[in-house]
């Protein structure tokens, strides 16, 4: 899968380091039924989409974007370790503190398997945010 920087403003990838200001993502195609062209590009079938996605990554490649003071995280907080509510609105934490996200990060060993969403502007992240997928 060929990732150009330059002409993405919106991706899906792995989180696969963070660190002072800098993340470092495998990034990869996230397809839904929706996607009916890029599914026959790919021979995929519903069939391969159980759960309604289809995560495509070929080359495994990882590449870094440096995050910034504004950078919004939202996460889903599963555990309770942020809240203390079985509210499902409750679960959903949005914060800028990139200490609460890497303690969030933290909760997985020894990182999280599921892809996260990006949104990038000028080479820096502006938002993270973590979808309900199943």
């Amino acid at each position: 899968m060929q990732f150009d920087r330059a002409d993405c403003a919106a991706f899906a990838a792995m989180l696969e380091e963070i660190d002072q200001d800098t993340v470092v993502l495998d990034v990869m195609e996230f397809i839904t039924i929706e996607d009916t062209r890029r599914m026959e590009e790919l021979g995929i079938t519903e069939e391969d989409m159980p759960d309604g996605y289809y995560i495509y990554n070929p080359d495994k490649k990882t590449t870094s974007f440096k995050l910034g003071e504004h950078t919004v995280y939202r996460f889903i907080d599963w555990r309770r370790d942020f809240v203390d509510s079985d509210e499902p609105d409750d679960l959903n934490i949005v914060t800028t503190d990139k200490a609460v996200f890497e303690k969030y990060i933290g909760t997985y060993d020894p990182k999280p398997g599921m892809p996260f969403f990006f949104e990038v502007e000028e080479d820096y992240i502006t938002k993270i945010v973590e979808k309900p997928i199943m």
